[in-house]
C-alpha cells in the first residue's frame, strides 16, 4: 500500500519505482473531482501510462448531472451544482486535456469502452497510442 498526497514528489518517486518493473500500466483517476486537481493528476500520472494503456478519468458524468453528483458524493446540493457543474469537474478536465497541442500524437479519447455498457465515465477513457519521442 502506498499512501500520500497524490502529487507529492515523494509519492510519485515511490510509484515510479513500482511502475519501472511493470509490463503495462493504466491509471484510474477517481480522486478529487475538481478540474484543476484532475489536471494536476494528469500531469503527474499520465507519463506512467504504457503504450496501449488507459488513463481513465472517472465520473465525467458529474459535470452534467447534479443529481448523480449529490448521490455519489453525499455533499450538499449547492456544493456540486455550484462548484463542479459550473466550475468544472472531470469532463472539463478531459476537454482541457484533449484540446492540448500534441495530444493526438500520443493519446486518443477512446469511446469504444462505452459501446456496450452504461458508464459513469463518458469520454473519460483516454488511451495512449504512442510514447513521447526521446530527446538526446
Amino acid at each position: 500500500s502506498i499512501v500520500g498526497r497524490t502529487t507529492s514528489a515523494s509519492l510519485l518517486r515511490m510509484i515510479a519505482g513500482h511502475v519501472a518493473a511493470a509490463r503495462g500500466v493504466f491509471v484510474s483517476d477517481d480522486g478529487d473531482h475538481l478540474s484543476d486537481a484532475l489536471l494536476a493528476h494528469w500531469a503527474s500520472y499520465a507519463p506512467f501510462v504504457s503504450e496501449g494503456g488507459y488513463y481513465i478519468m472517472q465520473d465525467t458524468r458529474i459535470d452534467v448531472d447534479c443529481a448523480y453528483a449529490m448521490l455519489t458524493t453525499r455533499m450538499p446540493p449547492d456544493h456540486w451544482c455550484r462548484v463542479v457543474v459550473r466550475g468544472g469537474g472531470p469532463a472539463s478536465a478531459v476537454a482541457n486535456i484533449t484540446a492540448r497541442p500534441g495530444f493526438s500524437e500520443q493519446w486518443v479519447q477512446d469511446r469504444s469502452p462505452e459501446k456496450w455498457t452504461i458508464t459513469q465515465h463518458p469520454g473519460g477513457y483516454i488511451r495512449r497510442i504512442a510514447r513521447p519521442a526521446r530527446t538526446s
